[in-house]
């Protein structure tokens, strides 16, 4: 029995401490680029003069914007996964190509498949053509053209996905850290993202805090018996987080629970 009311004492003391804690929500907005390269990459340069096709896979990241809320204020985020899938339609590629017994030569007729389609193209839209086509049919085949293009080059440049993220890093003013005007709360990499502090693998997310820290006084025992009655002052805090010189935001927060305090009234 005795162990069961100590247990209810400790959940009551715990549900308490944590009701008269103010925590502050900081969002990080982070855009996530997933690249995919193309069958026929190493050639990109050759056949198409593209310098900066995607020669390997990877994901890179990127701090967009940074939010600040109270925790019991802090919307929702979306927390569905994103599809990172990057697919390549090997049916654009044409006869010529798929017949080619090398990759290598694979890759040339696929280029020159290319310039066969920007040529007809500038046809159609010059009029260059014996039987031009009207309205529609011409939206359509063009249509067409820009799509097959469109997959062919990417055989060469590769394909990227892009997707947005939120990450939620909690951070609990401190009075201590009153002291200090660059606190490194989460780092950033443009490999890996949000990592913790302490990870020199990306660069710093700092904070800076000035809070209105409530002292009570301390009494002598002749205070003490005249006072009456206690008034509760509330503390606050201005808080600003910043990424480098860029992005940044502030919130004020008009009461900090555990900055707060009874004040006795004499």
């Amino acid at each position: 029995m005795k162990k069961i009311i100590v247990l209810f004492l400790l959940m009551a003391v715990i549900g308490v401490s944590a009701k008269e804690t103010t925590r502050v929500v900081v969002r990080l907005k982070v855009k996530c680029t997933v690249s995919k390269p193309g069958m026929f990459a190493e050639y990109a340069e050759r056949y198409l003069g593209v310098k900066d096709a995607v020669t390997a896979p990877s994901t890179e990241y990127s701090l967009k914007e940074i939010e600040l809320y109270d925790q019991d204020a802090a919307p929702e985020t979306l927390k569905e996964k994103a599809d990172t899938t990057i697919r390549f339609d090997m049916n654009c590629l044409g006869e010529e190509a798929l017949q080619a017994t090398s990759i290598p030569k694979m890759a040339e007729r696929a280029a020159k498949q290319i310039y066969q389609l920007r040529e007809a193209r500038t046809a159609l839209i010059t009029g260059d053509v014996n039987n031009l086509p009207d309205g529609e049919a011409m939206k359509v085949m063009l249509r067409r053209i820009d799509r097959e293009e469109k997959e062919l080059v990417a055989l060469f440049v590769g394909k990227r996905k892009s997707y947005t993220i939120y990450e939620d890093v909690v951070y609990t003013p401190n009075e201590n850290d009153n002291e200090n005007e660059n606190l490194v709360i989460a780092r950033f990499s443009k490999v890996e993202g949000v990592v913790d502090a302490d990870d020199l693998v990306g660069e710093p997310l700092y904070l800076s805090i000035e809070g209105k820290v409530v002292k009570v006084p301390v009494l002598t025992a002749k205070q003490q018996k005249k006072v009456y009655d206690y008034e509760y002052v509330k503390g606050n805090a201005y808080i600003k987080v910043w990424f480098g010189e860029k992005i940044s935001e502030e919130i004020y927060l008009d009461e900090v629970k555990q900055f707060g305090a009874d004040v006795p009234i004499l």
